[in-house]
């Protein structure tokens, strides 16, 4: 594995508590190499040599963008680069926002089910990860809301594993393998002219996602799909919690362990 990791970050002093964390956790992905390209609004390069960042591990190459006076095409900048990415020898092209933090136990999972799917010709489905928040001790969704209705979320069953579509499909981070990357510069949602597609996240979210919205199997939304198994493996980390500590969003507010127990109960009542 040699994944290559893109991080946009808006240049503001109280989001750098996020940003440490977040490539700290990079740095324990147990691979050979790894390269990682930051974007930034403005380039102040000390600010990173200072803290040590461009020296986080032997086998990290840091690579530092200018995007000054361009902040809104931050999200936008990694996709410049998937034809050098397909023409590397880098095995994944992942975009993560610089405030969440990916255990390397997430992409063995999701090297792992991405190679089950393709086993069982189901390849048009990707692996999904799920965003937490922690705050007060308790582990939240970050996308899932109380309107969510559990009796009408997709199980599907393959090869006796079970899995389920969120009605709400957005991560905050995305994966690409080499096909993955081939399909996405010939989607509507390679660019950020996205009127040609059928269905929208937010104009950031899209970009971000945009990907899990294309090429997607027939009376479906999407093609995103959880395993109901070992959930805890495709657990990413939403720093700042901001949605479970506000209480004027829906976000943020249900507990993680109760949205599989409820999908769990669900499939033991045979309601598939």
């Amino acid at each position: 594995m040699k994944p290559w990791i893109n991080i946009p970050f808006l240049i503001q002093p109280e989001k750098l508590q996020y940003l440490y964390p977040t490539l700290d956790a990079l740095k324990e992905w147990d691979v050979k190499e790894m390269r990682i390209s930051i974007y930034l609004n403005e380039c102040p390069e000390v600010l990173f040599y200072r803290k040590g960042l461009s020296k986080l591990n032997k086998n990290i190459d840091v690579k530092i963008y200018d995007v000054t006076g361009q902040p809104m095409l931050l999200p936008w900048m990694h996709k410049r680069y998937i034809k050098d990415f397909l023409n590397s020898d880098f095995t994944h092209f992942i975009y993560t926002d610089a405030d969440i933090t990916i255990g390397h136990q997430v992409i063995k999972y999701w090297d792992r089910t991405r190679e089950f799917f393709k086993e069982n010709d189901l390849e048009n489905f990707i692996p999904g990860t799920f965003r937490i928040e922690t705050f007060e001790g308790v582990e939240y969704s970050s996308e899932f809301t109380d309107r969510v209705d559990y009796s009408s979320l997709p199980i599907i069953n393959i090869k006796g594993k079970p899995f389920f579509m969120p009605q709400q499909p957005f991560q905050g981070i995305c994966i690409f393998d080499k096909k993955l990357a081939v399909e996405h510069l010939d989607s509507v949602y390679y660019y950020p002219a996205l009127d040609r597609s059928n269905y929208k996240f937010g104009f950031i979210e899209t970009c971000i996602s945009g990907y899990i919205l294309d090429n997607v199997p027939p009376g479906l939304r999407h093609r995103v799909l959880y395993p109901l198994d070992d959930y805890k493996e495709y657990w990413i980390y939403h720093l700042p919690a901001n949605y479970a500590a506000n209480p004027d969003t829906k976000h943020g507010k249900v507990p993680a362990e109760y949205i599989f127990e409820k999908i769990r109960e669900r499939k033991a009542n045979g309601n598939n």
